[in-house]
This record gives structure tokens, C-alpha cells and sequence, in this order.
């Protein structure tokens, strides 16, 4: 993969910083005046960024798509997988490996077929709920809570931090910045040197 390549896919982590530092700033503002709707869309939308984020520095393998030969699929799993190894390895995303945890994506997928497994076993459901899990009382399950003191997002049992989200994106967003400000002053540096040892020759008049 060449830098250009590399490129993209730091433009898309950046973008996704960016998407849940504007979405905490409406989530904090709907959950001090108690709008639970905006709360869970809120949120909802900074965990959509987390698992962009995710699949970006640890993807699943790749879809065969119908017709594909298996040279191509190989040659598009190995693209994949060098994808991924190449962004952990420049931002030493080893940091964050929580991102990777299945909790993060299970807050958003296979949701319904968690939930089929909750119904099944006809245990009652609440929903959209902000407050302490304390305070609920068995045998209820919590289909989404929003803990206003531990600022966590609870979905069928699933709980991750929303700051911890957010802070983990930021310091990959400002990574992406230092190695974009350092290769451009690298070819600065480079380009300058180029043209000292080979200066373009100046016109003279007759």
C-alpha cells in the first residue's frame, strides 16, 4: 500500500474524530436537559464513528463477492490485512485495543439477533433509560441505558464508556496529525536539499 492509499484511510479516522467530537457535545447538552431521544441518537451515532474506527485498524475479513475468482480474493484479503497492520503499526494502536473488543461493535451489530436471544427466554424489557443500573431491579433487562454518572451507554448488557471512545479517537486523530506534519516537513527538507545540490540555471540577457 503507498502513502497515498495510507492517506485515505487516515482521512477516514480523522473524519470519524471529528463526527463523535461534534455528536458528545449535543449528547452532553440532551443529557443535562433530560431528552432521551436525542440522548440515544446521540450516542448511537458517536458508537457508529468507534466501529468505523475499529474496522479500519482491525478488519474483518473480506467479502467474496459473487464471481470472484479466488487470485482476486486472496489479493484482496492480503490488501485488507496489510491495511490494517500498516495503520496499527504508524499509530501504535496497540493503545487502544479496547476499540477492538466485541463489545464495541456488539453495542450496534447482531443487536437483533441479541435481542431474539433476551425475548426467548421471556425475560421483561425496558428501554431508553437514563440513570444508574442500581437503580433498576431485577428481573428486567435493559435493553438501552444511558448511566449519567459513570457516562456509559448500556445495550443489551453491553457497556462501553463514551469518553473513553471519544478520547481514544481524538489521540488517533492527533497521532494522524503529527505524522502528516512530520512527512511534510520531510519533503520540505528533502526538496530543499534537492535544490541546493542541483540549482535550476538562471537566465542572462545578452
Amino acid at each position: 500500500m503507498d502513502d497515498s492509499q495510507l492517506d485515505i484511510y487516515y482521512r477516514e479516522i480523522k473524519r470519524q474524530a471529528n463526527i463523535a467530537e461534534y455528536l458528545v457535545g449535543l449528547h452532553q447538552e440532551a443529557a443535562r436537559s433530560g431528552r432521551i431521544t436525542e440522548v440515544f441518537a446521540t450516542a448511537q451515532g458517536i458508537l457508529a464513528a468507534a466501529v468505523a474506527v475499529s474496522r479500519t485498524l482491525w478488519p474483518d475479513p473480506p467479502i467474496r463477492r459473487k464471481g470472484m475468482n479466488p487470485v482476486a480474493y486472496a489479493e484482496l484479503e492480503k490488501f485488507t490485512n496489510d491495511r490494517g497492520e500498516q495503520l496499527r503499526h504508524a499509530l501504535v494502536a496497540d493503545d487502544f485495543a479496547f476499540l477492538k473488543e466485541r463489545k464495541v461493535r456488539n453495542s450496534l451489530e447482531h443487536f437483533d439477533a441479541r435481542l431474539d436471544e433476551h425475548l426467548l427466554a421471556r425475560q421483561p424489557i425496558i428501554d431508553s433509560n437514563i440513570g444508574m443500573p442500581e437503580f433498576i431491579q431485577t428481573p428486567y433487562n435493559v435493553l438501552r441505558l444511558f448511566d449519567d454518572v459513570r457516562l456509559e451507554l448500556s445495550v443489551l448488557g453491553e457497556k462501553v464508556s463514551i469518553p473513553q471512545l471519544c478520547r481514544a479517537m481524538n489521540e488517533l486523530a492527533n497521532r494522524i496529525f503529527t505524522l502528516e506534519t512530520v512527512h511534510a516537513e520531510s519533503y520540505d527538507a528533502a526538496a530543499a536539499q534537492a535544490e541546493v545540490a542541483d540549482p535550476s540555471p538562471v537566465a542572462t540577457g545578452d
